[in-house]
């Protein structure tokens, strides 16, 4: 019969010592990167990583659940969601408003230097159509054209008139005319 005993021993499991990993702050970022793109933590840490199979498998074993990382992972994903929505004219307006408008923490002073938030509000005066787009200050060109026209000339009917016809018979008329010749002599 088989003694089954009252108490066990664990035998304590070995840690795998965390590798040396240079730059650690952009490989998080560029792992939770890799990782909302392809959902795979594994092939993730292996496309940041490169030939170090090593290091790319303790990250994907214990930066998955990283603070960090799943920030950098939902900040990337948001990112993705707005920039696939166009804005339309009256969100860039009031974005534009917003942001001239916009204060420090505490209300005491605009973030925006003066300039920037004249800029801001008079890109957002030009998208409201409040204001006169054309620049009067700039010159109309005029570009020198060149047209050919093909034309006939006009052709008149000649129009007899009844008193030159018959001057012109009467002229016929008087032929064969005579000649006297006179010598001097």
């Amino acid at each position: 019969m088989w003694i089954i005993p009252d108490t066990f021993e664990v035998q304590p499991f070995s840690v795998i010592p965390a590798p040396v990993i240079d730059n650690i702050e952009e490989k998080k970022k560029l792992f939770a990167i890799e990782l909302a793109k392809s959902n795979q933590p594994f092939q993730a840490a292996c496309t940041i990583c490169g030939d170090n199979t090593n290091e790319a498998l303790w990250i994907s074993k214990n930066w998955i659940n990283d603070p960090e990382v799943i920030g950098y992972k939902d900040l990337y994903l948001n990112s993705l969601q707005t920039s696939k929505t166009l804005l339309d004219k009256d969100e860039i307006a009031a974005k534009l408003l917003n942001m001239s408008e916009e204060t420090n923490p505490s209300g005491t002073f605009y973030i925006l230097d003066g300039k920037d938030r004249l800029k801001a509000l008079e890109l957002y005066a030009k998208i409201q159509g409040y204001l006169d787009t054309k620049d009067k200050s700039t010159p109309t060109f005029i570009h020198n054209q060149m047209v050919v026209k093909f034309v006939k000339p006009n052709i008149k009917e000649k129009v007899i008139n009844n008193n030159e016809a018959n001057e012109d018979q009467s002229i016929v008329n008087i032929t064969p005319l005579k000649v006297k010749l006179v010598s001097a002599g």
